[in-house]
């Protein structure tokens, strides 16, 4: 399994800062795989959305690790 730290969610949560985009992911550890929660700290277009799961996808992908969210988008989890 594999698995993402505290400091790996701080730096995300930098890099969607500095591109504008008005998210924040909070980590969730659970069984058989760690989840990750997505809060919406002001009106994201569908736009925005779509390019913080674009950087958080490009993000983790560097890091080796898969990415998978959930329908709604507002969620994801890895490994």
């Amino acid at each position: 399994m594999t698995v993402i730290g505290t400091n790996d969610i701080i730096e995300l949560n930098k890099r969607l800062g500095s591109e504008g985009l008005p998210f924040k992911i909070h980590l969730r550890d659970a069984c058989g795989k760690q989840s990750c929660w997505i809060e919406e700290t002001g009106a994201a277009s569908e736009a925005e959305g779509d390019r913080m799961r674009d950087a958080t996808i490009a993000f983790f992908s560097k890091l080796r690790v898969p990415v998978e969210f959930d329908e709604e988008g507002l969620a994801f989890w890895v490994g």
